[in-house]
């Protein structure tokens, strides 16, 4: 499988983890902490969309502001972990 291939099923699979996050945020059982699934969702859905992108480079770090958006989207899935470990430890 090519490069291209893999960043179109990896994708595929981040949007739809932000579809998935995007809909448990309005659910009414989720209560008053929709905040973070509908962040995680956003991001899934900007990482997924960086993917599409990256096909056309072939690289994850060019252009710069790839690198940039993708790093900001692992720091934004890490700071979304620490605060869910915060809340439920």
């Amino acid at each position: 499988m090519n490069a291209a291939v893999f960043n179109m099923w990896e994708a595929v699979v981040w949007c739809l983890a932000g579809f998935i996050c995007l809909m448990y945020s309005r659910l009414k059982l989720y209560g008053r902490n929709r905040k973070l699934p509908a962040i995680a969702g956003i991001n899934f859905l900007v990482f997924g969309l960086t993917d599409l992108y990256e096909m056309r480079t072939g690289a994850w770090w060019s252009p710069v502001w790839l690198l940039v958006i993708k790093v900001s989207c692992i720091s934004v899935f890490i700071a979304l972990y620490l605060i869910y470990r915060k809340k439920h430890a």
